[in-house]
């Protein structure tokens, strides 16, 4: 490792100054050199024109008198000029008449033309050398760096002499000052400085020599009593040793046991996790299964539903089919509503509802339970409730069910109430029960899943012998649900006495006149347009089916496809205006298809709407991300189905009320024409077969027709759409 050569402050002051003077003299003699050889090429040039302007003077009356016989004469005498070494002249044709010198002794070229008036007469091409100013140059820079050089050596040697006299005295003292004080001798004179820099820093050392001597003495007197600490923090530090080695043994023992605990619970938690896993693949997989056959009996039901020919009994039947596979479907619900509310993704689903019938839904159902237990069952509603109000039917059903089933449950004489009263725009709900009340200590625990009531035995005095009777998830969905609606559940009640349930939550009231006039009363017959096309896909053949018994009767044209890959077959050959594509099929599933399907050439655009019997969040987010552009779950609600096919396609609807159904029924004989031959064979065939999509590729055809055939089309239709078969085939026949 080389040490460090120390050298003077003076001396590398001076060669510091020096160096900065004469860098500025080098670009001064540099910037001279610049400036000297910038004005010797002007004047180069404008001697070049000079001499070229004189040249051409001596030669404009030669030419003109054709007289060149002293042409070489004259330029010779112009190349005697020193800046001249390169002449060359030549007459109008381009010949040569006069050259002097060589090219490559040049630097600077001047050419013109030889004028007499207007006429050329010639040419001249002069070159001038740049010798006559190397010289000046030379002599001028030799000048300038020998004065440079004087110019720096004379400031060297003055900076030398100035900063030895300025600074080498003043400290020297400084550093005799420093050594005295490194020697220990705080107390010696100080000599007079008259630069008052130093001066304030050696009074600044003499201050710092005094303080360091007094923390010399204080620490002496602290070393003395570090070691009398340490003598006393050693034998401590014995003792605590000796503890921390006791204590450390016990930790280590107590980590064994917290170390062995934590396996247990990491097995526990992901024994748990795979439980909570296979619980939610359970109540999926369950749900899809539930909901495909529940899909085909309210769809069958809904297409029964429309048969005008059916007798009051069969309806009420059909009502009361569609009512209990509505209530199967709330209960399947509830099962998904509990892995929501256990992840936190419950959502309001608000829509336009008749309150009156949810509660006359609830009195259908409840009432027969209540007279089998010997129990009365009243609904007391305000008359002033309002027929269509806006909220979300299914959860307030689903609330209402849980209340009244668990007083239907617990009661065992008396009467059960169900009390809806209207405030505003607030609607107040109260299920009031005479059985044996709710003990005290459960109020804590009465909104906790899976609570266990104990209760007194049937037929025995009250609480007398305790029996179990679980409440399950029933209060806690209900809970959790009215506070979603923004409400909040509240009970009273007495031991003996019975219960009292009830919430308030706000219910918009849709404005009568709506319903009278509305959608409600009417019925959608068709649309208006050119016949739509739909790709039905779906591996279940009662889904295919109820969904083109569906659609067919008010003009869609339907084509079955019986998985993904059988329906990108299908929609290049139908190329279909809408699909509904169901998610779960084999070979290729709906998602696969959707994304397959768009990125065809020509598919990109179409519309598919996602149908599956899996209703959970992630499954509509899943679709949406896919590239389907609606999400319908199963079973199929005919009203949300035709909306959004309404909002994909922009279909105009074809309505029809109710008093204009008993009106225009059927036309009138003479409307209807003969059928061609073709068309009632292929009719008749279909309609004996009860072949639906048959008898709609027929009508398309008669539609196709026009003219005369558009009423026996339009009657056909109709028929098809309430089933009704034998009078097609007899209208074929004619």
């Amino acid at each position: 490792m080389a040490s460090n050569k120390l050298i003077s402050i003076i001396d590398d002051i001076n060669r510091r100054v020096t160096l900065v003077i004469a860098l500025v003299a080098i670009l001064a003699v540099g910037l001279n050199y610049w400036v000297s050889v910038r004005d010797a090429r002007t004047q180069v040039d404008e001697r070049a024109d000079e001499v070229i302007a004189a040249i051409i003077e001596a030669f404009r009356l030669p030419f003109w008198d054709h007289s060149l016989s002293h042409a070489m004469e004259i330029a010779t005498a112009f190349s005697a000029n020193e800046w001249v070494v390169y002449v060359r002249v030549k007459d109008a044709s381009g010949h040569l008449v006069a050259g002097v010198g060589w090219r490559n002794d040049a630097a600077v070229f001047r050419d013109a033309k030889i004028l007499y008036g207007d006429r050329l007469v010639g040419s001249v091409l002069v070159g001038l050398t740049l010798r006559p100013l190397d010289k000046q140059i030379h002599h001028a820079v030799l000048n300038s760096l020998l004065m440079l050089v004087a110019v720096v050596l004379a400031l060297y040697l003055f900076n030398r002499i100035l900063l030895r006299r300025g600074l080498q005295r003043p400290v020297r003292l400084m550093l005799e000052r420093v050594d005295s004080i490194a020697a220990g001798h705080y107390d010696a004179p100080v000599q007079e400085i008259r630069h008052h820099e130093i001066r304030t820093l050696v009074q600044q050392f003499d201050a710092m020599a005094r303080q360091v001597e007094q923390r010399e003495r204080s620490l002496v007197d602290a070393n003395a009593q570090l070691h009398a600490a340490q003598a006393a923090l050693r034998e401590h530090g014995e003792g605590l040793e000796r503890v921390v080695a006791e204590r450390t043994r016990e930790l280590q023992a107590e980590i064994g046991v917290r170390q062995q605990t934590e396996v247990e619970l990491r097995h526990a938690t992901l024994a748990a996790e795979a439980a909570n896993r296979a619980k939610s693949n359970f109540v999926a997989q369950m749900s899809h299964e539930l909901r495909t056959p529940l899909n085909g009996v309210l769809g069958c039901t809904r297409i029964m539903r429309n048969d005008p020919q059916l007798s009051p009994q069969q309806r009420e039947a059909l009502d009361t089919v569609r009512d209990c596979g509505e209530h199967l479907l709330a209960l399947i619900n509830d099962i998904l509503d509990i892995a929501k509310i256990e992840a936190g993704r419950m959502e309001l689903d608000d829509h336009e509802f008749s309150l009156p019938r949810l509660l006359h839904s609830l009195d259908a159902m409840f009432r027969p339970r209540a007279h089998d237990k010997g129990l009365a069952f009243v609904l007391s509603a305000d008359a002033e409730l309002p027929e269509l109000v806006s909220g979300d039917a299914r959860k307030l059903r689903q609330v209402l069910f849980n209340l009244l089933d668990n007083a239907i449950k617990f009661t065992t004489a008396g009467c059960i109430e169900l009390q809806v009263r209207r405030s505003a725009a607030m609607i107040r709900f109260e299920i009031v029960d005479t059985g044996p009340g709710i003990p005290p200590e459960w109020s804590g625990e009465l909104f906790q899943p899976f609570a266990q009531m104990h209760l007194p035995s049937r037929g025995s005095s009250p609480y007398s012998a305790p029996r179990h009777e679980g409440t399950g998830l029933g209060l806690a969905i209900s809970q959790r649900l009215t506070q979603l609606m923004g409400g909040a559940l509240a009970v009273q009640s007495e031991p003996g006495a019975g219960c009292r349930f009830a919430f308030e939550i706000t219910l918009p009231a849709i404005d009568s006149a709506v319903l009278a006039s509305g959608r409600q009363e009417q019925v959608i017959v068709g649309y208006r347009g050119r016949a739509l096309r739909v790709l039905i896909a779906d591996d279940e053949r009662v889904n295919r089916k109820v969904l083109t018994g569906l659609l067919a009767p008010i003009g869609f044209q339907c084509a079955d496809a019986i998985d993904g890959e059988d329906c990108l077959s299908q929609a290049m050959q139908v190329r279909p205006d809408v699909i509904l594509m169901d998610i779960q099929m084999p070979r290729v599933d709906g998602l696969a298809a959707t994304r397959r399907l768009h990125a065809l050439p020509g598919f990109a655009q179409l519309p598919v709407i996602a149908v599956s019997a899996n209703a959970g969040c992630t499954d509509r987010l899943e679709c949406l991300e896919a590239g389907c552009v609606e999400f319908i779950a199963q079973p199929i609600n005919i009203a949300v189905l035709l909306d959004a096919l309404a909002r994909c396609l922009d279909i105009e609807w074809v309505l029809r009320g109710a008093d204009d159904e008993q009106h225009n029924a059927a036309p009138t004989r003479a409307d209807l024409v003969p059928l061609p031959d073709s068309q009632a064979t292929a009719l008749r065939a279909a309609a004996r077969k009860g072949h639906v999509k048959g008898i709609t590729e027929q009508v398309r055809a008669l539609d196709e027709l026009g003219g005369r055939f558009a009423a026996t089309a339009q009657h056909i239709r109709e028929l098809a759409r309430q089933f009704r078969f034998d009078e097609i085939a007899a209208l074929a026949e004619r």
